[in-house]
């Protein structure tokens, strides 16, 4: 998986396409909301295994 930001644009490339949309549609629906929250499963979901 591969993520960056530039000049405020998110980007992010995996092998698998729909794992792409849906990070970016949650991430985009969530930067929304005045407190945004993301289920347990997410982070796990991206391969990130040590998040608090």
């Amino acid at each position: 998986m591969k993520l960056s930001f530039c000049n405020n644009i998110f980007s992010i490339v995996t092998i698998n396409k729909d794992l792409e949309n849906e990070i970016a549609e949650k991430l985009e629906y969530e930067g929304r909301k005045k407190y945004p929250s993301l289920c347990t499963q997410f982070p796990e979901r991206i391969g990130i295994e040590d998040f608090p």
